[in-house]
């Protein structure tokens, strides 16, 4: 969940990330979907600009907060054995 209230989800079949209104319930469709992964396994963490980070085990990708559809991540990472945590620090003032 980001700082505005938006719940975000890692789905393994297929590999998307969904991103779901503040306050949503019961059966409602996702205002973005980021599609096109290899696979839905990892860790998933935002920041408080919405930018969406994905750490799979052997790679990391990062999107921006407008990110929809099957798009490309903005950074990728790869490298086997890359560690299997993320972890957003905020931007200190």
């Amino acid at each position: 969940v980001d700082p505005a209230g938006y719940v975000y989800v890692l789905n393994n079949n297929p590999g998307t990330i969904t991103v779901f209104a503040p306050g949503a319930a019961g059966n409602v469709a996702p205002v973005r979907t980021i599609s096109g992964l290899t696979s839905g396994n990892g860790q998933l963490a935002v920041d408080q600009f919405q930018n969406v980070y994905r750490n799979s085990g052997n790679g990391f990708q990062v999107w921006g907060p407008t990110a929809s559809g099957a798009i490309a991540p903005n950074i990728t990472l790869t490298y086997p054995g890359f560690g299997e945590g993320i972890a957003i620090s905020p931007t200190q003032p």
